[in-house]
């Protein structure tokens, strides 16, 4: 048995732990399998040499860490990705919707919050939570980032095209806006 395959066997539980804490208690084991199956199929000197020198824990986490949240892993295709569509809820969206009564202030909210979906319409999924949880929670790109695990780069880039879909919807409805006031 070698070293790493004796550390694995020896830290499988912490691991198992970690991995859990990180991705959920669903996805947590086929995190780790993934990992491990990953490491031992490479037998890799640089995992032997990271075990003489007592920093494969450490290593492990930050490959923990990259595998749980990253859309360009092995594991993201083979586990993640499918469960994506399923788990991810229209976030604190309908719950502000269900809230809505029926006196003049929430009726004029209802409003608002009908008009803000209509102006999202042009945008992708992807596009639309993001801008929901950008503003609906006043998040920060670096809070937004550190709580999703994708970059502040990607989350600023698909904001800005989120409000540039936005103020292109805006502009058209100004215009078909305007266009039926000249015909009446």
């Amino acid at each position: 048995m070698t070293c790493v395959q004796k550390f694995i066997s020896n830290n499988f539980g912490h691991l198992q732990k970690v991995c859990a804490g990180v991705i959920g208690e669903d996805l947590g084991d086929d995190l780790l399998q993934d990992i491990c199956v990953t490491i031992l199929e490479d037998n890799g000197q640089k995992y032997r040499d990271l075990c003489a020198k007592k920093e494969l824990m450490y290593y492990l986490l930050g490959v923990i860490r990259i595998n749980a949240f990253s859309k360009n892993t092995r594991f993201y295709y083979k586990y993640k990705k499918h469960r994506e569509k399923e788990t991810h809820a229209e976030i604190n969206w309908n719950d502000i919707r269900e809230e809505v009564t029926d006196n003049s202030y929430n009726e004029i909210l209802r409003l608002k919050l009908a008009h803000a979906e209509t102006m999202l319409d042009g945008l992708t999924w992807f596009e639309k939570e993001v801008f929901k949880i950008y503003y609906l929670h006043s998040h920060s790109l670096k809070t937004l980032s550190d709580a999703t695990g994708i970059s502040k780069t990607t989350i600023n880039q698909t904001l800005g095209r989120a409000r540039h879909k936005i103020k292109r919807n805006k502009t058209q409805s100004q215009e078909n806006a305007k266009a039926c006031e000249q015909k009446v």
